[in-house]
């Protein structure tokens, strides 16, 4: 920021302090440090970095009426009690939290360990967790010895001491400082003692409101990744809610309905009548197009294996928690040993859907692809094995839309950990459309989330 000449020193400043301070010893609110109170020590030496004529070198002690930390001990707590008793870990982001564990103290014994906090005062975590600030309001608070306080004189501007106490140049000195090994501690002498550049006030006031303006600026940025990212997640919701209806890519006159398709499939396949044709449609779909059940595309529905993981083995066994954000790291899935007359069932093959069946994942689905090894399922999965002429990607797909969920949420059962079973998950409906349409339909989902993926990836 350019610095003004007419600005008021820093040199003015701190004698200003110094009067205040000196006004305050007399007064006896106050207390000389073991120092010399009125010091004409210049802290130019060593300068950690260089800054504007106008500013001043100082450490906090002088600019300060008291730093002090809290109770070093257990209080008598009173869960009736006025006041909390807070630590360092109760000052988040300039406030001070009180949590639900956060104990009490009666007005008696707050009596016996108050500490002389103001409107002035700063509270620094010293002890385990370091650098957390909160400014003290008048809260009824007892402070416990990993919290200290740091009252600072007027006219000092309160935001810009939080400010180079919330500074990486803080927090490095006060971890340097730090004493102890398993739990650290920040000695008051360091406190005391620290070292920090001073502008003049008219400076300060300007450096807190375009810090401000700055952290305003952000926290809109924030909010429009937020709400960019809710329509980002509306608009993949829109998307296969669009493939799903038929009005994603156009249809081809030229292409075999999705009812010849189910011939070929089953060649004793009948058309429903129309009452129960009826029941299956949910919504309009092309005329190519048919409704049909989860069961009458696939050649198995199947539970997996009641196994337990081993370390070692000849098959993976892949189960629900392997199955994290649409991707399974197959190197950390275990193994498992299966008798060799009954696995062939259980090897999952490429185009395969397992469908996790319970719990908090229930009705997510992971399509398998890519196989390198033998592998096998458990049995909180359901595998869902489509014939060759319905598209599994087309299925992987339709398991993400709107629609789907919909059913699951209706059909679950089960109190506190929901559940759906192979059969519920077989008579699930789905629109079916040719399967030249299938491909077109895929190939336009994969192209247009991946140029979503690609913006999400640059927020």
């Amino acid at each position: 920021m350019p610095q003004d000449p007419n600005d008021e020193l820093a040199s003015v400043l701190l004698e200003r302090i110094k009067v205040e301070k000196e006004r305050l010893i007399k007064e006896g609110k106050i207390k000389r440090s073991k120092k010399s109170g009125s010091s004409d020590t210049l802290h130019y030496e060593n300068v950690p970095f260089e800054v504007p004529s106008s500013w001043m070198w100082t450490i906090l002690e002088e600019i300060t009426s008291t730093i002090g930390d809290g109770l070093h001990g257990t209080p008598q707590y009173n869960s009736e009690g006025d006041y909390f008793f807070i630590n360092g870990n109760n000052l988040s982001n300039r406030k001070i939290v009180i949590k639900n564990e956060t104990k009490r103290v009666s007005a008696s014994e707050y009596e016996k360990y108050k500490k002389p906090l103001n409107r002035s005062s700063i509270l620094v975590s010293i002890n385990g967790t370091i650098g957390n600030i909160g400014i003290y309001d008048d809260e009824k608070i007892m402070l416990g010895k990993s919290a200290c306080y740091i009252n600072m004189i007027s006219p000092i501007n309160i935001q810009y001491m939080c400010i180079i106490l919330e500074s990486r140049y803080f927090l490095k000195y006060a971890i340097d400082s730090a004493t102890g090994s398993t739990i650290k501690n920040v000695p008051l002498k360091a406190i005391n003692n620290f070292k920090l550049p001073l502008p003049p006030l008219s400076e300060q006031q300007r450096i807190v409101a375009e810090i401000e303006r700055w952290f305003a600026l952000i926290d809109q940025i924030e909010q429009g990744k937020s709400d960019l990212q809710t329509i980002i997640k509306q608009t993949k919701s829109k998307i296969l809610d669009l493939a799903i209806h038929g009005k994603l890519v156009p249809q081809d006159l030229n292409d075999e309905p999705a009812i010849e398709l189910s011939k070929r499939i089953n060649p004793d396949f009948t058309p429903c009548d129309n009452g129960h044709y009826a029941k299956l449609v949910q919504f309009e779909v092309p005329k190519s197009w048919m409704w049909t059940t989860i069961n009458k595309i696939s050649t198995s529905i199947l539970y997996g294996v009641s196994e337990s993981a081993k370390s070692k083995g000849r098959y993976k066994l892949l189960r629900i928690t392997d199955i994290q954000d649409n991707y399974v790291c197959w190197q950390s899935v275990p193994f498992i040993d299966y008798d060799e007359n009954k696995v062939k069932q259980y090897l999952l093959q490429n185009g395969d859907i397992v469908f996790a069946r319970t719990g908090a994942t229930v009705g997510k689905s992971y399509l398998i692809e890519n196989l390198s090894e033998q592998v096998i399922y458990a049995s909180y999965l359901i595998r869902v094995r489509t014939y060759s002429l319905i598209l599994p990607q087309y299925v992987k797909y339709f398991f993400k839309s709107g629609y789907y969920w919909n059913q699951i949420e209706q059909n679950s059962f089960g109190v506190g950990q929901p559940n759906v079973n192979a059969t519920i998950l077989g008579n699930l409906n789905i629109p079916i459309p040719p399967i030249e349409e299938q491909k077109r339909i895929v190939k336009a989902i994969e192209q247009l989330l991946k140029q979503i993926n690609k913006i999400m990836e640059n927020l």
